[in-house]
């Protein structure tokens, strides 16, 4: 049933946000983006700009002209919170996940 599949989504969707809302402290986490390759220096440049928080990062070409990166992160929540919403500031990266672990 579609309108059960678009509940759905939109209740893990409303979770995902409020999960996020109650990050705080020191916390590691994975931010893995979806960009385009255009967007490649901008992604680098915050990359640098986040430099304390970023402990490592993989880049996969998934195809021609897109782009999968995943920052393995450690520090403040508030700042990691940041960087996520700078990435998203772009309308080149298409999406971004955060994953506390």
């Amino acid at each position: 049933n579609a309108s059960e599949t678009v509940r759905s989504a939109l209740s893990d969707a409303l979770e995902k946000i409020e999960s996020e809302k109650t990050l705080q402290g020191q916390i590691s986490a994975v931010l893995i983006i979806s960009h385009f390759h255009e967007t490649e220096k901008f992604v680098s440049k915050t990359k640098h700009e986040f430099q304390p928080l970023v402990k490592s990062q993989n880049h996969y070409c998934t195809k021609e002209n897109e782009c999968i990166d995943m920052f393995f992160l450690h520090g403040p929540a508030e700042k990691i919170k940041k960087m996520k919403n700078k990435l998203l500031q772009n309308k080149l990266v298409k999406k971004t996940v955060l994953v506390p672990v």
